[in-house]
């Protein structure tokens, strides 16, 4: 993929995204907002319209992607039979590293987009020819940990404007 000013952000619908999607803009990106449809309890979706609604206000497109079903089978097993087998399951490390990033990362393919970028308070480093995951400027924010399996391919191109 060819690199361009344009980066996918995933958007809850909340603080930390809403503020990346500034930050991204004020930086000069083209930024099109995606809101994966994870999990709904009691089918609420108001966290959909959260997020289309600020991207309205921020003048950018905003597409919804429904992976409860992958979602379900991956995390929520996962999580289910880790817990019953008396183990204590990490499900946003497992979301994150298998679901979310790899999503954000074939949906930009398919768009032609060639960045991608979430609100977790991370850095991204170059050491010795490969990204690495760093810690976040704030240590109290720091989510790390979450992103610790991600591969090359996605570093490479991953944003993250929180991490400073």
């Amino acid at each position: 993929m060819k690199t361009n000013n344009k980066v996918l952000l995933g958007m809850s619908g909340g603080t930390d995204s809403s503020v990346a999607a500034l930050l991204l803009q004020d930086a000069g990106y083209e930024v099109t907002g995606v809101t994966f449809r994870f999990y709904e309890k009691e089918n609420d979706t108001e966290y959909l319209e959260d997020a289309r609604t600020l991207c309205g206000h921020l003048n950018i497109p905003h597409i919804t992607y429904d992976a409860r079903d992958i979602f379900r089978k991956t995390i929520m097993d996962y999580f289910i039979n880790e817990y019953m087998a008396g183990h204590t399951p990490v499900p946003c490390t497992l979301c994150n590293n298998y679901l979310k990033w790899p999503l954000l990362k074939k949906i930009s393919d398919e768009m032609g987009i060639y960045y991608f970028a979430t609100g977790h308070y991370v850095r991204r480093r170059l050491i010795n020819g490969h990204y690495h995951i760093t810690t976040g400027a704030d240590p109290d924010k720091d989510q790390s940990f979450f992103l610790w399996g991600l591969p090359q391919d996605i570093l490479q191109r991953m944003l993250l404007p929180w991490g400073n």
